[in-house]
């Protein structure tokens, strides 16, 4: 079994100066309205109508959107709406699509995409609902070329990334940390209390975007690579260790792959890669305490957490393909849905409605490697397909207009 850690934006292929506090708190959004329940089986991409040109009317009303990419070699974007209605935002082109994520406020979406079919070099783009156009947010050195390794939404214009540069040693390396405003363009490191540029990898947000955690990689001794999950504190910029641990080159084994902050920053969800378990969730508090360790996986488990922080869900294989969820609090987590029969190791993807209500979910298969879209209800029951070849879904209340 292979353990190999791709780069996060780059999973699709396995298949196919912050200067002040303030910088990094969060603005606007409402509470959402209630999500209606998703029930109507929706046609595949390929029959969805094209976005239209002109900007999104600001009289649209936010209702649920499922944004997910779309299409045989996922390199579109296309959203379903609460009956199973599919519209695309993004027509296909250019390398596979990942990590959609809808700003706090639903009116923008962010994500990966990689510079080919086979690129490793991974973009950030973000979709604006209000003029209906996508646009690649450019980092310094992008002639040179450069490699996106994660973001996060921390504002709703504004999002952290880290940025590595390509080349052969950007597995278990840092980034800088770019915090990026979309509305006015600006892009500035992001610094600690003392000047200090932060970098690392993977960087995630709480819900109001005040609390940043990241990975962090030593200098190499040997296999080994020091490694350590930290916690950026926006209020003050100091940065805190929640925990600490190794990556092994020899071995690709890799502490804390992927981590997820809780939206009320208190807990972050990160997957052991290597080793004795094979592959493990687990959700340690900000202050360092181990308090939930999941079942041992074949695969790489991709987490979500609901919007009140108090359930985490988690999707891998094991001796079957299980959904899971975790409840905050319960030593095991419950298994939601099973998906019957085996397929090459592959990453998954998933997300929660808004009201967590419902998990949505991507399960690749003989006739799309690249994935489904699956929704199942919060206690399991209702399981369907949404769509054929889907991946990577993001759940908000969004100002989407269906025919």
């Amino acid at each position: 079994m292979s353990t190999h850690r791709p780069h996060r934006f780059l999973l699709i292929a396995i298949s196919a100066v912050i200067t002040c506090a303030a910088g990094l708190a969060a603005c606007g959004g409402s509470t959402p309205p209630p999500s209606p329940t998703v029930t109507v089986t929706a046609s595949p991409s390929s029959t969805a109508p094209s976005v239209s040109p002109s900007a999104t009317p600001p009289t649209v009303s936010k209702q649920l959107a499922i944004a997910v990419a779309s299409g045989s070699a996922t390199n579109g974007i296309s959203v379903i709406g609460s009956s199973g209605q599919v519209k695309q935002l993004v027509a296909p082109h250019g390398g596979p699509v990942s990590d959609l994520a809808w700003s706090p406020d639903g009116i923008r979406l962010a994500y990966g995409r990689a510079v080919s079919i086979s690129g490793y070099v991974a973009q950030l783009w973000v979709y604006d609902t209000s003029t209906g156009k996508a646009s690649q947010i450019v980092f310094p050195n992008e002639d040179r070329a450069v490699v996106v390794d994660g973001f996060t939404w921390v504002g709703a214009t504004r999002l952290v990334a880290s940025v590595i540069g390509s080349g052969p040693t950007y597995y278990w390396a840092n980034g800088t940390l770019w915090l990026c405003d979309v509305q006015n363009g600006s892009l500035n490191t992001v610094k600690d209390a003392s000047g200090h540029i932060l970098r690392g990898a993977n960087p995630t947000a709480s819900a109001d975007g005040t609390l940043v955690a990241f990975v962090h990689y030593g200098k190499k001794t040997g296999f080994a690579i020091p490694e350590q999950l930290l916690l950026y504190h926006a209020d003050t910029l100091a940065v805190s260790e929640v925990t600490h641990g190794k990556a092994y080159a020899d071995g690709e084994v890799d502490a804390f792959s992927f981590p997820k902050l809780s939206p009320d920053g208190s807990l972050v969800y990160a997957c052991q890669t290597g080793g004795g378990p094979g592959f493990q969730c687990v959700v340690y508090r900000v202050d360092g305490a181990k308090v939930y360790s999941g079942p041992a996986l074949a695969t790489l488990p991709n987490g979500a957490w609901d919007a009140n922080s108090a359930r985490l869900a988690f999707i891998g294989t094991s001796s079957r393909d299980g959904l899971y969820v975790w409840s905050v609090g319960s030593a095991k987590a419950k298994t939601m849905a099973l998906q019957h029969g085996s397929y090459v190791a592959r990453v998954v993807s998933l997300a929660w409605t808004p009201l967590g209500k419902q998990i949505v979910y991507t399960v690749p298969s003989a006739s799309a490697p690249n994935g489904d879209i699956w929704v199942v209800n919060a206690d399991g029951t209702n399981k369907h397909r949404l769509l054929h070849n889907g991946s990577y879904p993001a759940c908000a209340e969004a100002p989407i207009e269906f025919p």
